[in-house]
């Protein structure tokens, strides 16, 4: 088509002419609009995801200080009921302590395990240690007692109860609990 049969088409039927370049053009700008309008609509949802997590991140944020401080004193509460495996002075102190606060007899001197040796990933590291007492019933479960709620965090990995040997027929019953715990140290 020339420019010359455009105007004599138009000539012709202007209004039809009219009707279809509108037509035309209104069929153009739908469908630019349309993929256009779906990009806006992708961008206004993750806009207005974004906003939504930025509110929620100020709405969290206005108890981030009592987080931090209740956060700060429970990790000095921790850090001070830890030991340290390299001080075997005052962790063997520390089972004296218990045998005399308990009134039990320790059988062997409380040795840090060999597998406490072995480097551990982590701020914490379990300290093993294997104890024998003997006592009265009541005084082992007193030590056990004092061991579990004591200084440090204890856990009990293995305990074997026994019938101590008597060495008179007049002394009173007593047993031996053999334990092996862990108690938590720093690494």
């Amino acid at each position: 088509m020339n420019t010359d049969s455009v105007k004599t088409l138009y000539k012709k039927s202007p209004v039809g002419f009219i009707a279809t370049a509108v037509a035309i053009v209104l069929f153009a700008a739908y469908f630019y609009r349309h993929g256009a309008l779906s990009e806006m609509q992708a961008h206004v949802e993750q806009r207005t995801a974004d906003g939504q997590r930025q509110a929620a991140n100020i709405n969290f944020a206005n108890q981030l200080d009592l987080q931090l401080q209740a956060i700060e004193t429970a990790n000095s509460t921790v850090s001070s009921r830890l030991i340290n495996p390299n001080d075997l002075a005052n962790n063997l102190q520390y089972f004296y302590k218990l045998e005399s606060e308990a009134g039990v007899k320790l059988l062997n001197t409380p040795r840090p395990a060999s597998e406490t040796v072995k480097s551990v990933k982590g701020v914490y590291v379990p300290v093993q240690y294997a104890v024998s007492v003997q006592g009265s019933y009541k005084q082992v479960l007193t030590f056990l007692r004092k061991m579990e709620q004591g200084v440090y965090y204890c856990r009990v990995k293995g305990a074997v109860c026994s019938e101590a040997q008597k060495t008179n027929e007049s002394a009173q019953a007593e047993v031996v609990l053999s334990l092996t715990v862990e108690l938590l140290g720093r690494a």
